[in-house]
C-alpha cells in the first residue's frame, strides 16, 4: 500500500478509535460498516457498496427526514447503536434476528429494506438518530475531522 495513503488511514483510524472510546469501544478498517459485541469492536469503510449506500439513504431520509448527517457518520454511529442497544435484546431474540437476515436476498431492494427494518437494526438506527439529533455539535466536529482524510482519500482512487 502506497506510503501517503497509509498515513491518511492511519489518521481517520485515530479520530475513529477517539471517538467510540467514549463507548469503551475500539474501530477497526475494514470492508464494510459492523458491530462485533463479541470484541467490543466496530468496523468502518472507506469504499462501499454504492446500492447499499443509496438504499440506507432512502431508508435513513424517509424515516428521519428531521435529522441530516453523512452517510459516513450514520453507519458508524449506527454500530455504535448496536454496541449500545445490545442488552435490548435477549440471545434468543437475536438467533431470530440472525436467521430472519440470512433469509435476505441481499440482491433485492425491498430484502435490503427489510434488514433494516429487522428490530436489532431500527433499534440501532434509532440510537444513532438520536445522538446525531442530541449530540449535532459533537457530530459536526467529528466529521470536519473526517471528512478532508476522505477527501484525500479520493484522490488515490483510480477511476
Amino acid at each position: 500500500m502506497d506510503k501517503q495513503v497509509q498515513k491518511v488511514l492511519d489518521k481517520l483510524q485515530v479520530i475513529v478509535n477517539d471517538f467510540v472510546a467514549q463507548f469503551d469501544l475500539t474501530a477497526q478498517l475494514g470492508t464494510d460498516f459492523g458491530y462485533y459485541w463479541y470484541d467490543e469492536v466496530v468496523e468502518y469503510a472507506v469504499i462501499v457498496n454504492k446500492r447499499f449506500d443509496t438504499l440506507f439513504t432512502k431508508f435513513l431520509t424517509e424515516r428521519y427526514p428531521d435529522v441530516t448527517a453523512p452517510l459516513f457518520i450514520w453507519s458508524l454511529l449506527h454500530e455504535v447503536g448496536h454496541a449500545e442497544t445490545f442488552d435490548f435484546f435477549d440471545k434468543g431474540a437475536y438467533a431470530v434476528f440472525y436467521e430472519f437476515k440470512r433469509s435476505l436476498d441481499a440482491s433485492n431492494d425491498a430484502d435490503v429494506m427489510e434488514y433494516y427494518n429487522c428490530p436489532d437494526e431500527l433499534c440501532a438506527t434509532n440510537w444513532a438518530y438520536l445522538y446525531i439529533r442530541d449530540n449535532a455539535p459533537k457530530v459536526k466536529a467529528l466529521w470536519n475531522e473526517i471528512l478532508p482524510l476522505l477527501k484525500e482519500l479520493e484522490t488515490y482512487v483510480e477511476d
